[in-house]
């Protein structure tokens, strides 16, 4: 998982051929997905980035989606045992509840 913000700094990564699946704008294709800290910067077929600085992923056997909803999880930190610090656990992973 991709989410990474440096302050002060611009950081780039390239998921590079993953195939990308969006129901909201209806794409389900092999892409390359751009960001720049922390953000989406550009969706497209075999981005050039030969003249910027950025990491690559190879994504090719991978699925790429925008951030997925837990529809079940136990996110109360303090008022069970069974509770999880939902920031902690799930954003890095691309759960976003």
């Amino acid at each position: 998982v991709c989410l990474v913000v440096w302050l002060n700094r611009l950081f780039l990564m390239l998921l590079r051929g993953g195939r990308v699946i969006d129901p909201a704008n209806g794409i389900d294709d092999r892409l390359d997905v751009l960001l720049q800290n922390g953000k989406i910067a550009a969706v497209g077929k075999d981005l050039d980035v030969s003249q910027i600085s950025c990491k690559v992923a190879n994504c090719t056997d991978r699925i790429v989606v925008p951030g997925l909803v837990d529809v079940h999880v136990h996110g109360y930190e303090h008022a069970t045992p069974l509770g999880i610090d939902v920031d902690q656990y799930c954003l890095r992973r691309g759960v976003t509840t």
